[in-house]
């Protein structure tokens, strides 16, 4: 089954919505400026961080028409959708926050303190882990509570950060895929569990 492809035009400020039957654009969204992270609830809407305007676009991807934005901290380059509470995460870097977005609402719920610079993060099995660049740290939230529970000293300058739970273990998957993020603010594709 074929659909779209959705890209962030930073210099530009818009998407492009390619077509993956006809390999052709369907349609340009303008949002925000400097659009850098993208982030689906499959299905339903699309999460544009805008690191230029410190905001974030949310886009119906039946009709592709933005139907809110929101503010949230300084420089959001990275968003992730949790499809096990409902919330939409943001990696602020330049605020050295997250911001957590209801996405029932489409409202900020929350603004979590963290390391210098997170510039990606991950959801996985009640927490979220974000990469923290210039802390060479992981800070640990609570995906419940909100709050960092830990902080994990790594190498220096960590970018990116994904998460694998073997399927043997109690973990939770969303529907058996393994997520894969390459480069820093830019989600990759789905492959599905070996």
């Amino acid at each position: 089954m074929f659909g779209h492809i959705y890209v962030a035009n930073q210099g530009s400020n818009t998407i492009s919505v390619i077509n993956e039957t006809t390999n052709k654009v369907a349609a340009t969204i303008p949002v925000g400026i400097h659009p850098t992270g993208l982030a689906s609830q499959f299905g339903k809407v699309l999460y544009i961080a805008n690191s230029g305007s410190g905001t974030v676009s949310v886009i119906n991807d039946t009709t592709n028409n933005i139907f809110n934005t929101m503010r949230v901290g300084k420089n959001p380059v990275y968003i992730d959708v949790n499809p096990y509470n409902q919330m939409v995460y943001v990696a602020n870097k330049n605020s050295a926050t997250i911001s957590v977005i209801n996405e029932t609402t489409n409202e900020v719920a929350a603004t979590i303190p963290v390391g210098i610079h997170p510039i990606a993060l991950v959801s996985d099995n009640g927490y979220v882990y974000v990469s923290n660049q210039e802390s060479n740290s992981i800070s640990v939230i609570n995906d419940t509570t909100n709050r960092v529970v830990a902080t994990i000293p790594v190498g220096i300058r960590p970018t990116n950060i994904i998460s694998y739970t073997p399927p043997s273990a109690s973990h939770r998957f969303d529907g058996g895929y393994f997520y894969h993020s390459i480069g820093p603010a830019t989600p990759g594709p789905i492959l599905p569990r070996q």
